[in-house]
């Protein structure tokens, strides 16, 4: 599955907002899309590569097992998730869903199958 069928699999997720493939090291977007102008996915993918910069010097402080599965934030209004890709180390995925209207478990079914296919 390459961006363009990842990212048409992602839209069919109800109470999406808006989706991005980041690289972890600069915050930089490789794709991003949006269905709400209210937010610059950019800025929202920016600032989640120094949320998981932070988590991961934690975890290794910590001495946590393992590598970060997921990450689940809840604002007022939207959930934001972000999933480092398996096959693509220092690349994550991340989603904005709208609170009210999405499915947080079907979302995670999705997102599970379309980071088992894909590749880029």
């Amino acid at each position: 599955m390459d961006i363009k069928e990842a990212t048409e699999k992602a839209k069919s997720l109800e109470g999406l907002k808006g989706l991005a493939l980041v690289d972890a090291n600069s915050g930089m977007c490789i794709h991003h899309e949006t269905t709400d102008n209210k937010y610059n996915m950019e800025v929202v993918a920016a600032s989640m590569a120094s949320v998981l910069k932070q988590i991961h010097r934690a975890s290794i402080q910590s001495k946590f097992s393992g590598r970060l599965k997921d990450m689940l934030l809840e604002f007022e209004g939207v959930y934001v998730t972000s999933t480092p890709l398996p096959k693509k180390p220092g690349v994550f995925g991340l989603l904005m869903l709208d609170r009210e209207s999405c499915n947080l478990a079907m979302t995670r079914i999705v997102l599970n199958e379309i980071m088992k296919d894909f590749t880029f």
